[in-house]
Parts: structure tokens; C-alpha cells; sequence
């Protein structure tokens, strides 16, 4: 009997530091290089195929969600689909963005097992997510992040982008410190799935060293003349956490060449284009095709 309890007593011990170490050891996972592409959603959008070029890059931003009231009582508001497709063109069935997130996924992953899948929130020109963000948080609901993390759980997604530009006056330094703590809390619960949470800056505006330090992953639209490197690693961002962007739309001439020299001399974590859709329309994939030189030894 003394045996047989030693032993359940081994197991149980064994176990519980198990568990206790896994808890702690649980880490944000994000490839090294990073090559990743924006993949809009939203119109006549990419479908996604065998003859998409997923096997070149492994970090997908899909574009875009938004921030819509519910209009309960009180007051709350969520992170929702955006489901805007060409005027006088109907949704239908099998076609919402749920349902391309779901296709866009299983289609990725058949090629790239390890792709990593990130929702990006849209920036609008007056601001209106970011107006709603900061209502909630400021009438002491504060529901966004938990929405946040809701999205991603039902939508078997890896983490959360911010496509951070046009930000409105409202959203201080200190407003967005304490929501983006919130939200990085959610998503690195110990024990539970670690969630990459990225931001895909055009303007420093309210971005300090404490809450950029909160991202697992910095993207600066590089692509912009005004958006530079040197403005996020003047606050402390490491350079293994940021990704050069090229841009893949008409008048950007995206050098891969520049970029990937980019990435190699400063010891970045890789680099990103806008979008996929652009890329095959206007070259025929050669960019992503490009970009996935930095894969290969």
C-alpha cells in the first residue's frame, strides 16, 4: 500500500510541475525570418487557391475588422466582421468574411502548416473605431478587449493587428497604455494559447516606449516616405521585433532587394507587403516569389 501511494503521490507531484512549467514557459510564437502578406477580405477579393503562392511566405494579416456597437444596455462594443463588399453586390451565403477567414485558413494551411493568421483592425479616415474604443473604455465598460479575444478564439486565429493610423485626438498615450494592457493580458493568459499581438504603424501619434513594448510584433508602413525605422527603435523598440513593409500598389515600385538588405543589416524580424491581392495584380506574385528569398539558406 506504502508503494502504491508513493507513486500516486509521484505522479501527482510530477504532473502538477509539469503543468506549472508549461504555464510558464508558454511563448508567443512568431517566425524568424517573418514574411508576411496583408490579404484583404473585403470586395472581389484574392480567392484563395493551390495557385496562391502560400508556400512562400508564413505570416498572413487578413484585412480588415472593425469596431461596431451592439446596442445593448449598457452601452458595449465589439470586434466584428466588416463585410463590405462593391456597391449593389449582396452578401450571400457561404460568402461572409467568416466564411472566408474559414476558406483562407484551410486553403493557407495545406501549404504553409505553420502559417500564422492575424486579424487586422482598419484604420478609417475620421477615426470611428478609435472613437468607439475609447467611449467604451472611458464609460467603464471596457469591453473591447474581451471582444478581442472572442474574435480570435471563434475564428481559430494566431493574434491581433492594429493598422494604426488617422488616430483621432481622444486616444491619449495613457488611454491607449491602459487598453492595450488590458488586451495584451487576454491574449497571454498563462497556460492557454499564446496570442501574437502586432501593430502596423503609419504615425507615432500617442506611441510611447511602455506601450509599444506590449507588442509581440511591429510592422512600420516603411512603404510611406514619412515612416521610419528609426522612429520605433528611438523607443526602445528591438529591432527583432519589427518587419519592413513594401507596398505592392500602383506607384510604389516595391524593391525587395532594398528591403531584404533592410532586414539583414539592421537584424530585423523579417519583412511584410500590402497586400497579396495587389501583388498578383499587378506582378504576377514575382514579389511574393521575391520576398521569400530570406526562407531559404
Amino acid at each position: 500500500m506504502k508503494r502504491l501511494l508513493f507513486i500516486l503521490l509521484f505522479f501527482l507531484t510530477f504532473t502538477a510541475t509539469v503543468f506549472k512549467v508549461s504555464a510558464q514557459d508558454a511563448k508567443v510564437i512568431i517566425p524568424q525570418p517573418l514574411v508576411g502578406q496583408f490579404y484583404p477580405i473585403y470586395n472581389d477579393w484574392l480567392v484563395p487557391t493551390n495557385e496562391v503562392p502560400f508556400k512562400d511566405i508564413n505570416f498572413i494579416f487578413i484585412a480588415f475588422a472593425h469596431v461596431y456597437s451592439n446596442n445593448e444596455k449598457p452601452a458595449s462594443i465589439i470586434l466584428s466582421y466588416e463585410n463590405a463588399r462593391k456597391e449593389k453586390t449582396k452578401l450571400t451565403a457561404g460568402d461572409f468574411d467568416s466564411d472566408r477567414i474559414r476558406k483562407l485558413i484551410s486553403v493557407a494551411k495545406k501549404a504553409n502548416p505553420n502559417m500564422k493568421f492575424l486579424i487586422s483592425m482598419g484604420w478609417n479616415t475620421d477615426g470611428k473605431d478609435w472613437k468607439l474604443i475609447i467611449d467604451d473604455y472611458d464609460s467603464g465598460v471596457n469591453s473591447f478587449p474581451q471582444s478581442v479575444l472572442e474574435f480570435l478564439v471563434n475564428n481559430n486565429l494566431d493574434g491581433f493587428d492594429i493598422d494604426y493610423e488617422s488616430i483621432p485626438k481622444q486616444v491619449t498615450s495613457e488611454k491607449l497604455t491602459e487598453i492595450l494592457k488590458e488586451v495584451y493580458e487576454l491574449l497571454h493568459q498563462p497556460g492557454k494559447k499564446q496570442y501574437i499581438l502586432s501593430i502596423t504603424p503609419a504615425e507615432t501619434g500617442s506611441l510611447t516606449e511602455t506601450n509599444l513594448a506590449l507588442f509581440d510584433i511591429v510592422n512600420p508602413q516603411t512603404y510611406a516616405s514619412w515612416v521610419k525605422i528609426d522612429q520605433y527603435t528611438k523607443l526602445n523598440v528591438p529591432t527583432d521585433k519589427i518587419s519592413y513593409g513594401i507596398c505592392t500598389d500602383p506607384n510604389y515600385n516595391p524593391n525587395v532587394k532594398d528591403a531584404i538588405a533592410k532586414y539583414k543589416n539592421d537584424q530585423l524580424r523579417g519583412i511584410f507587403n500590402w497586400s497579396m491581392q495587389s501583388d498578383q495584380q499587378n506582378y504576377d506574385f514575382k514579389i511574393t516569389e521575391e520576398m521569400s528569398a530570406i526562407l531559404k539558406k
